[in-house]
């Protein structure tokens, strides 16, 4: 079965903006062509701004599937605990990446992301679609 939507060409992904943003995405087979050139800006910024040269907190979450809500609670806890940072890059992979925002933008937003992880079930997010699998469909579900 040949896909509706065949992935992006490595041209193509190195040429995707969102939102006037660039140097997003890049061809995950091979080395991030920008990693230097967004380490030297970094660095650019952290000497010309002596607030950054105190402290710079980054937070990388990992996936994990339906256990992703272990990163979740672990942010609430850090906020309860009363040391959380404001993380100036936060960056996630699965469902560290649904966490991500919720992380970058704070502990105002921790009751979301507890609701997002303790009152979302399946039904939410998908249903079933066997006949329509069965008579060729691309999926057995659908969001």
């Amino acid at each position: 079965m040949s896909r509706q939507f065949p992935p992006a060409t490595a041209v193509e992904a190195a040429g995707a903006e969102l939102n006037g943003m660039q140097r997003i995405r890049f061809w995950g087979d091979e080395p991030n062509p920008y990693s230097q050139e967004i380490v030297r800006e970094l660095e650019s910024v952290l000497k010309r701004n002596p607030r950054f040269n105190e402290r710079l907190d980054l937070l990388a979450i990992s996936g994990g599937a339906e256990d992703g809500a272990y990163g979740a609670g672990f942010l609430n806890g850090w906020t309860d605990r009363g040391d959380r940072p404001e993380f100036k890059l936060v960056t996630g992979i699965s469902t560290g990446a649904l966490i991500a925002p919720f992380a970058f933008l704070g502990p105002a937003y921790d009751d979301a992301l507890e609701r997002l992880f303790t009152g979302t079930s399946t039904k939410d997010i998908f249903f079933f679609t066997p006949f329509e699998a069965l008579l060729g469909g691309a999926a057995v579900g659908n969001t």
